[in-house]
């Protein structure tokens, strides 16, 4: 969107959110961590576990547990070089490694349907 001196600036910039809107960004706002302390070692350890958990408490596949790091990852990142509300991505302080899980298909050793025929 164009700004008043016609520069193009964020839409939350340019107009005034619908009430609703507000409403559920205050109460996100008002609930949810600063980031300096989400960054915190310990609270990463435990945002790292719960993504590797399904809602059910069970342990989450492996590549889904990689793809929610990544967006963790993405939004410290964010914090880090866009806002700079971080001097450094908070990971670098946390040694975690993907939770195995055996119970996974590797698709590499499932038969096609000819083999799985015969």
């Amino acid at each position: 969107m164009e700004g008043p001196d016609g520069e193009l600036v964020s839409r939350c910039d340019a107009e005034e959110p619908p009430s609703d809107v507000r409403q559920a960004l205050a109460w996100v706002a008002e609930h949810s961590m600063k980031v300096e302390e989400a960054a915190r070692p310990e609270h990463v350890r435990a945002a790292l576990a719960a993504l590797s958990k399904l809602l059910n408490g069970k342990p989450a596949a492996e590549n889904t547990a990689m793809r929610k790091r990544m967006v963790l990852s993405n939004a410290f990142r964010y914090a880090v070089e866009e806002r700079a509300l971080l001097t450094r991505h908070p990971f670098l302080a946390v040694d975690w490694a993907v939770p195995t899980t055996s119970d996974e298909v590797d698709f590499r050793f499932v038969p096609g349907p000819r083999l799985a025929a015969s």
